[in-house]
Order: C-alpha cells, then sequence, then structure tokens
C-alpha cells in the first residue's frame, strides 16, 4: 500500500493545474465522427465471403468474357494472401469454415 501512495503523492506533486476541458459532442459532429469511424471498420467475416468469391470465380466469368491469364492468377494469389492474414487468427479461422471457406480451398487444391 504504502508503494501507491508514494506514487499518488508524486503525481499529484507533478500535476500541470489543467482544468478539465471536456463538454458534450453537438450531435452534427457525433454523426460526423460515427460515420468516419464506420467508414473505417471492416467486418473480417464479409470480407472473407468477398474472398470466398473471387476464389469461385471461373476463368470465363472473368474480365468480361476476355480471359486473361495473367490477371486471373494475380486476382486469385492477392486473394489468398488477404485470406491468410485473417484466417492465421483461430477465431477467424472457425468463421472461414462456418461460411462454407473450407471446401471451397479444398477444391482449388484439386
Amino acid at each position: 500500500m504504502n508503494k501507491y501512495l508514494g506514487i499518488l503523492r508524486w503525481s499529484l506533486q507533478y500535476q500541470d493545474g489543467t482544468a478539465n476541458t471536456a463538454k458534450p459532442m453537438d450531435p452534427e459532429t457525433r454523426k460526423w465522427l460515427m460515420e468516419a469511424i464506420e467508414s473505417q471498420i471492416v467486418d473480417p467475416v464479409e470480407q472473407m465471403e468477398n474472398i470466398l468469391k473471387v476464389l469461385k470465380l471461373e476463368p470465363q466469368d472473368s474480365n468480361e468474357g476476355k480471359f486473361n491469364k495473367e490477371a486471373y492468377i494475380k486476382n486469385k494469389a492477392d486473394a489468398l494472401d488477404e485470406l491468410i492474414e485473417y484466417v492465421e487468427n483461430i477465431d477467424l479461422a472457425r468463421d472461414f469454415n462456418k461460411v462454407g471457406g473450407v471446401p471451397v480451398i479444398s477444391k482449388s487444391q484439386e
């Protein structure tokens, strides 16, 4: 307990005397802040579902009938790289399985 009293005394001795200037946020600023935060939040399950759509694409489905093998392979490789970042987390790997991702990966390895 004495350790904490010493820390308290020290911190009180070195406070800078500034007053609390916090005030309630007006509705317009709050709305703007919430939109900014929500625009930066990524739902990993939704992202994995989008990645699965890319991985399910067949060559004839890409580029509106014009098959570009190099772009097709790059898109799949990029999708797999992004997927790896998600499934390294065990909870997200479980979610990946729940959204049907394992069969898609297994099929692509055939």
